[in-house]
């Protein structure tokens, strides 16, 4: 996940990537202070990855606690590794509107996102749906008509009225394209 701050022996380090750290031979108090972080190496490709502690592994043996107390032995390297598990990505998600009236929305999961920006959304299946504001007499009626999912490695899916999704698979950076079009004005009943 990039540069982790341990503990040893009360003293911080932040380290990256097999740091050497000295310390003397003995019994060693080990502490992983960070316990979660995001790595966002490919944050200009739209993904930031999140990682969470995992464990530690020391001469054999695997450590599953944050903090542990190790010996080490006189006149010896030893390798302490700490480990992370990748348990989720955000994905760079871009939500395009076309002949839009103000008020409409995306919803993705039980969230309403407004047209015309980019989001960090935690990949995954969602519900999908398109949101009407409530109609203004002599306002505009409009309807979906089309909408596109278009992923970073190239793919494509299209859809179109009445055949609207009804959910989506983030699992890469995407971009949603929702197209309105005008079918008159809103007349209440008499």
């Amino acid at each position: 996940p990039g540069n982790i701050t341990v503990s040893i022996d009360g003293k911080t380090y932040t380290v990256s990537n097999g740091q050497t750290i000295k310390v003397p031979a003995g019994f060693v108090n080990v502490t992983v202070l960070t316990l979660q972080a995001n790595y966002t190496g490919y944050e200009s490709e739209g993904i930031i990855q999140h990682y969470e502690y995992s464990s530690m592994q020391y001469q054999g043996k695997t450590i599953y606690t944050y903090s542990a107390l190790i010996f080490v032995p006189p006149s010896a390297t030893q390798t302490l590794n700490i480990n992370y598990i990748n348990d989720y990505n955000y994905y760079l998600v871009t939500i395009i509107g076309y002949n839009i009236p103000q008020g409409y929305f995306v919803s993705i999961g039980t969230v309403e996102y407004p047209y015309n920006n980019s989001y960090w959304i935690i990949g995954g299946n969602y519900s999908f749906g398109i949101l009407y504001p409530p109609l203004n007499p002599g306002g505009p009626a409009c309807v979906p008509d089309k909408v596109i999912f278009s992923y970073s490695n190239g793919t494509t899916d299209t859809y179109t009225f009445p055949f609207l999704p009804t959910y989506v698979v983030i699992d890469q950076p995407m971009t949603i394209e929702v197209y309105y079009e005008v079918v008159g004005t809103y007349q209440p009943l008499p």
